[in-house]
């Protein structure tokens, strides 16, 4: 099996280990460093191109090693098409690719001994992802998420005509628009500006923002 692995320096011990067992089981390993012991390195570094190479279909399975294995798991899920776990004992290792896929495993060279962690990686290798529909149509509902934008994503594009409160003005402080709803159709100012009325809190999370975000009355600018 092709793998890919990379590791900072809280985990060069353990990938160095690693890629020695994993030669030497017959795996075609490709090491993306870090290459020496350098205090100083960052993670990122290596785990990202460990998970591009790995949502492109270069690898077939990824191994990340940091100090706890932590921050290698948050990188390398940010790449689209990688699903990584944070692993610490055999049977997650195999489940967590039988029924979710998991294609980058991340363990850490702190908190695991080789002996563990080569166990932990033989169990992750030797697992097939499950074809059940139970699966798949879990599988399918988390990589829908990659293709929708984000909240923070949808946050930035209002924030580039932000409104600002109009404290002044005689509604500035009522509760609804005249449907209930913010920006209710037909309700202005006298300059013809949409007005807009904070929903209820519970209300507002139904529609998929903050309460702290909602402004009782604002004017467009």
């Amino acid at each position: 099996m092709r793998v890919g692995i990379a590791a900072d320096h809280g985990g060069f011990a353990l990938k160095e280990d690693l890629v020695g067992r994993l030669r030497a089981a017959g795996h075609d390993v490709v090491d993306f460093g870090a290459d020496t012991l350098a205090p100083d390195d960052d993670y990122p570094d290596f785990v990202i191109p460990l998970a591009q190479a790995m949502a492109t279909g270069t690898l077939e399975r990824g191994v990340a090693v940091c100090g706890s294995g932590v921050g290698a798991s948050i990188c390398a899920n940010k790449i689209p098409g990688v699903r990584a776990g944070l692993i610490h004992d055999h049977f997650s290792a195999g489940q967590g690719v039988e029924d979710d896929h998991m294609n980058v495993i991340c363990i850490g060279g702190r908190t695991m001994g080789s002996s563990v962690a080569w166990d932990v990686v033989q169990a992750f290798l030797a697992a097939e992802g499950s074809q059940a529909p139970r699966h798949l149509r879990r599988l399918s509902t988390v990589t829908l998420l990659e293709r929708q934008p984000t909240r923070t994503n949808r946050a930035n594009d209002r924030h580039r005509a932000r409104p600002t409160i109009d404290r002044h003005h005689p509604h500035a402080f009522d509760r609804r628009g005249p449907a209930g709803q913010i920006g209710a159709p037909g309700h202005t100012d006298g300059a013809g500006a949409v007005r807009l009325h904070a929903l209820e809190p519970r209300d507002a999370f139904r529609s998929g923002g903050s309460p702290l975000a909602q402004p009782r009355s604002v004017r467009a600018v």
